[in-house]
This record gives C-alpha cells, sequence and structure tokens, in this order.
C-alpha cells in the first residue's frame, strides 16, 4: 500500500490516504503519457515564443544592416524606420541624422566645386581679354608705325597703358594716376 497524510493545522486532525500498490501503478501509463504530451506542448510554445523574441531583437540589427549597406553603396537618402523607444530606436535615428548630414555635404562639395570651376573660368577669361586687347592694340600700332601716323600710334600707347593700369589695379580710379 502506498499512504498518503497530513496533519490539517486548524483542528490537528491527522488525514490519510491508503492506495493499494496494484491500483497506483495503473495510472502510471497514463502520467506518462501526459508528461510527453506536456514536454512537446512546452517545447513548441517555447520554441514560438524564442523566434518571436529574437525576431523583435534582430530585426532592428537587420534593417541596420541594409541601411548601412545602401549607405555604403552610396545611397544616403535610404531611410530606417525606427521603432519602439530602446536603444536600436536612438542608434537608428543617429544612423538617419548621419546620412543626412552626408548627403548635404554632398551636395555643399558638389556646388562648392561648381563655383570655384567658374571662378576659374573667370579668371581665365580675365587673364585673357587684357592679353588680347594688348595683342591686338600692338598690331594697330605698328601699323600706324609703318604707315608714319605718329598721333594714332601716340593714342594707341596711351590706350595700353590705361588698359595695362586699370588691369592691374581694379579697383582704383584712372584720376589718381594722372
Amino acid at each position: 500500500m502506498v499512504v498518503c497524510y497530513d496533519t490539517i493545522d486548524v483542528t490537528g486532525w491527522l488525514s490519510a490516504v491508503f492506495i493499494p500498490f496494484d491500483e497506483s501503478l495503473v495510472t502510471v501509463p497514463n502520467m506518462l503519457n501526459y508528461t510527453i504530451y506536456s514536454t512537446i506542448a512546452i517545447l513548441l510554445a517555447a520554441v514560438v515564443l524564442a523566434s518571436i523574441i529574437s525576431g523583435r531583437i534582430t530585426l532592428p540589427f537587420k534593417r541596420l544592416l541594409w541601411g548601412i549597406k545602401q549607405s555604403g553603396e552610396g545611397n544616403f537618402s535610404a531611410k530606417i524606420e525606427a521603432v519602439g523607444t530602446g536603444e536600436f530606436s536612438v542608434i537608428i535615428h543617429k544612423f538617419n541624422q548621419m546620412n543626412d548630414k552626408i548627403q548635404s555635404l554632398i551636395v555643399d562639395n558638389y556646388e562648392t566645386h561648381v563655383k570655384e570651376m567658374e571662378a576659374e573660368l573667370k579668371a581665365l577669361n580675365f587673364q585673357f581679354n587684357p592679353h588680347f586687347l594688348y595683342n591686338t592694340l600692338n598690331i594697330i600700332n605698328y601699323l600706324a608705325i609703318e604707315n608714319n601716323q605718329t598721333l594714332i600710334s601716340n593714342m594707341l600707347v596711351e590706350l595700353s597703358e590705361m588698359l595695362e593700369y586699370t588691369a592691374k589695379n581694379p579697383g582704383k580710379s584712372l584720376s589718381r594716376k594722372m
């Protein structure tokens, strides 16, 4: 026999149950089946719960890796949606801010480069125009000298000197030289 007993605290009585040993062995196969089925159910629930929890943990990693890959390929306009309020949300928010700043710097750099190229072209044009004018005035001066036109030659020399002065001193007026 199997004896189970316990004392009741309020009354102090002792209660006992007597189970014949043969009858207790009849329930063992049922208990084994219940144990196996409950173990399988608990394992399935654990796997489902673990996949849900791991998905919530790894999803921000996957999003961040996608964003990094996009940035590595030069697509700085790609945005990552920040979900939640945890550390990953802060990291993703800062990543998006960094991409915005990089995109802004690229645009600024491009605009600066274009402005530098325009300034360089203007500087070359400013250098070219006086040189062209000096050569043209010199050719006309030689033609005037060959044709004995001293008045024209003197006027061309004065004009050439005036152009040279204004090219070297672009902000100064001519009255200061005279």
